[in-house]
């Protein structure tokens, strides 16, 4: 009897240590195996949230002294990574379980440069390139207003959270880029300008659109940069009393009723494509053309768009646990688009409207026209009013061309800072009547892209 109770304890521990040797057998495989797909077996090139991932570095013998090389593969391993993007939305969604941040959090340089009013402005967190409520009509003036109060008396609401990331403010759930402006630089935009219409004459009008970054309207009730809505206001009335000939487009005052909608992403530096129709919608008035009611145009809703705030602001968990719905409008008129490169060679035709995949959500912004890609010219079939309109923009006047079917005959639309011909020559071969310079704050306070406008009008 003993020997059997001997016998079957002996067979369950040569059972038990076979086990044991078979699960350190699999565990070393499953280790071999995840060691060879991650070294050897194609890596992550592209991210939805970082623009340029780290390439393999080149071998010198003096990057091999200095353990640069090394360092330079350990880089690049670690940041192409299999499933990169899945591993920092788990660490931002992490990081978001540590709590509310009490006072703010202060990366890189929140403050304005010395000597604002004359020195060179540069945008050190973004470069621009790069939920609709009802809509009711807007009642805008000449005069850039500030005073959005009513007769109703509102209970004081409680403190938003605040964080500054990267150079940019989280404000509850909003991030927002701080615009400081430079004077200087806003009168040389509207010279610039005044050059064109001195050059073109009095057949064809010309507009100033300059369109404000969020802050103008939703930085208040920051505690440390409440008053930073007040640089807008000023360049923009700076621009306004500085065109010589040129209309002004007061988007400032158009978008100011409307800020209980959503106007303006939360997690992306642009404005809305509800924001955009305003903007073309003020456009519209100025000019003089007929505008369609929001109201004919089919909405599109792509739920789920963190966009580019959330790489900016080095992956805030708020913004990933926060994000936007896209949406944007697709008109009911029928048109032809065609795409072009910057000397305006035919590249193809294609809708206005982009599709960008799941994968890709982060880019959505790029449903416009595929963003900076291409010139385009698009023809409508729903007017005839002789009307030919050109958009000289940066990113922000990607949106607008849509809304512009019923107001002109045909609408070229070319990035300020990419086109190669003359825009004096170009205008006047293709008969174009109008001229609106659309753009956001950043770029007609920016240097480089002032001398862009400048470049394509004397470019030979």
């Amino acid at each position: 009897m003993e020997n059997n109770k001997k016998n079957i304890n002996s067979f369950q521990k040569k059972l038990f240590m076979s086990a044991k040797l078979i699960n350190s057998v699999i565990i070393i495989l499953l280790f071999f195996g995840m060691f060879v797909y991650y070294i050897f077996f194609p890596r992550t090139t592209e991210s939805n949230y970082d623009k340029d991932l780290k390439k393999f570095p080149e071998y010198t013998r003096e990057q091999l002294i200095s353990g640069e090389y090394f360092k330079g593969i350990s880089d690049y391993l670690s940041d192409t990574i299999h499933g990169r993007d899945k591993f920092k939305e788990y660490a931002s969604q992490i990081e978001a379980l540590y709590g509310i941040v009490d006072e703010e959090q202060f990366f890189g340089n929140p403050n304005p440069p010395e000597g604002n009013e004359n020195s060179s402005y540069t945008n050190t967190s973004v470069q621009d390139e790069s939920d609709n409520s009802e809509v009711s009509e807007n009642d805008s003036s000449d005069t850039l207003s500030t005073d959005n109060s009513s007769d109703t008396v509102s209970v004081e609401p409680e403190p938003m959270d605040e964080q500054l990331c990267e150079g940019i403010v989280i404000l509850g759930t909003r991030a927002m880029e701080l615009y400081y402006g430079n004077t200087d630089n806003v009168k040389k935009y509207a010279e610039y300008l005044n050059a064109y219409k001195a050059q073109l004459g009095d057949g064809v009008r010309v507009y100033s659109m300059v369109i404000p970054k969020a802050c103008a309207y939703y930085i208040h009730d920051s505690k440390k940069f409440s008053d930073v809505w007040e640089h807008t206001v000023n360049d923009l009335e700076t621009i306004k009393e500085n065109l010589n000939g040129v209309e002004n487009v007061d988007v400032y005052n158009a978008l100011l009723p409307h800020t209980a909608e959503d106007i303006y992403f939360r997690t992306d530096h642009h404005w809305t494509g509800l924001g955009a129709y305003y903007g073309a919608q003020e456009f519209a008035k100025t000019a003089g053309v007929p505008f369609s009611d929001l109201s004919t145009y089919k909405k599109e809703v792509r739920e789920g768009f963190v966009g580019t705030m959330y790489r900016y602001t080095n992956n805030s968990a708020t913004l990933l646990n926060n994000p936007d719905d896209f949406i944007y409008y697709v008109p009911s008129g029928t048109y032809t688009a065609s795409f072009y490169d910057w000397r305006f060679n035919f590249i193809k035709n294609h809708d206005m409207f982009f599709y960008i995949s799941e994968e890709k959500k982060s880019n959505l912004f790029l449903t416009y026209l595929n963003g900076d890609a291409y010139a385009a010219k698009i023809e409508s079939d729903v007017c005839d009013n002789g009307r030919k309109l050109i958009i000289f923009k940066d990113s922000y006047g990607n949106p607008l061309a849509p809304y512009l079917l019923e107001s002109f005959e045909e609408i070229y639309v070319v990035d300020i800072r990419k086109f190669e011909l003359n825009g004096i020559e170009f205008i006047q071969e293709n008969g174009i009547t109008d001229v609106l310079f659309a753009m956001s704050a950043y770029s007609a306070a920016s240097s480089g892209v002032n001398r862009d406008i400048e470049r394509i009008r004397v470019i030979q």
